[in-house]
């Protein structure tokens, strides 16, 4: 039998310590966050994340430039990738071998095209290694807010582009939820959007916007928000942006939300070993416009209670 000298049991018994209390940190999960450009918008994006991660001792992080070079053996020591933007997803799954992946702030439209040209990407999602937490908001949650603010609403118009016409099965479903008829027109690829448009607001309750560049642009959104105007259709849009240049209301995702949902996720992963189904956002906020909401003789709870409204009504 071995004999340890007192001295050796006592830095024995402080290595077994170490041992137990060490591996917290260097078990740390190695977080990767990769923004599709250097602009502000994915800087906020990044710091509302990292806020919400604070200095939790389970996760180490590091920010990858937007323009650095993504290679397999560079995510070697990455054990979680968190893609902001639709360029950085592309990015990632150009990569074979990659770790467990969250796609952020992605257009459903866009994470479904770049699983179908990757390789590999719709098994990664069936065994919960591939995810995205969607840029839009669900449409029964959009629907139900143009229901708030114009309740005896009987017919929602919509124009659909060649990215936003693979959601009408969608959009349909949701509207038929809330009971309301769907009036939709498609835009095709030699089509006037505003002749297009007009016949469809002429004929609606309320009108919803959808994001498609190829309906609404900054060509598009100025005649789009006066026909609404002019024929007093409340028109629900999907981003603040919109909302302050004229439309009635909009229910959006912002940086703080996101950021605060994407770490959700990111500890979903970390305790279950596997990422969530692909979805559109839990949280969300909600912006009105009162000078449109008068012009349309609307008469709309502020912005906070119809927020808390749809937290009840909508997924």
């Amino acid at each position: 039998m071995i004999k340890l000298h007192r001295a050796s049991r006592g830095r024995c018994l402080l290595a077994l310590w170490l041992l137990l209390v060490l591996p917290v940190q260097a078990m740390a999960a190695r977080l990767l966050l990769l923004p599709s450009e250097d602009q502000p918008l994915y800087r906020q994006l990044v710091e509302a994340l990292t806020v919400e991660l604070g200095d939790d001792s389970d996760w180490s992080w590091r920010v990858l430039d937007a323009d650095a070079e993504l290679s397999a053996s560079g995510l070697e020591q990455v054990d979680l990738l968190i893609t902001l933007g639709t360029r950085a997803t592309r990015r990632a799954l150009a990569v074979p071998e990659r770790p467990p992946t969250l796609s952020v702030f992605i257009p459903r439209n866009a994470f479904e095209v770049l699983l179908e040209a990757s390789p590999g990407a719709r098994e990664a999602q069936a065994e919960g290694r591939l995810s995205a937490l969607y840029l839009e908001q669900p449409f029964e949650r959009q629907l139900a807010l143009a229901k708030l603010i114009s309740p005896n609403a009987g017919t929602l118009g919509t124009v659909l582009g060649p990215r936003s016409i693979q959601d009408q099965a969608a959009l349909e479903q949701a509207a038929s939820r809330l009971q309301l008829d769907l009036l939709v027109s498609i835009l095709g690829p030699d089509a006037n959007p505003i002749q297009q448009l007009s016949p469809v607001i002429a004929s609606s309750d309320a009108f919803l916007a959808v994001p498609d560049s190829a309906v609404f642009n900054r060509r598009t959104a100025r005649w789009i928000l006066l026909m609404t105007l002019r024929q007093r259709i409340p028109l629900v849009a999907y981003s603040r942006r919109y909302v302050e240049a004229g439309a009635v209301a909009a229910v959006f995702s912002t940086t703080a939300t996101v950021g605060r949902e994407a770490a959700m996720r990111a500890r979903h992963w970390l305790a279950d070993g596997e990422l969530a189904a692909p979805s559109h956002p839990e949280l969300f906020e909600v912006s009105v416009n009162p000078t449109t909401a008068r012009s349309l003789r609307l008469t709309l709870p502020p912005a906070q209670a119809l927020a808390d409204q749809l937290r009840r009504l909508a997924p």
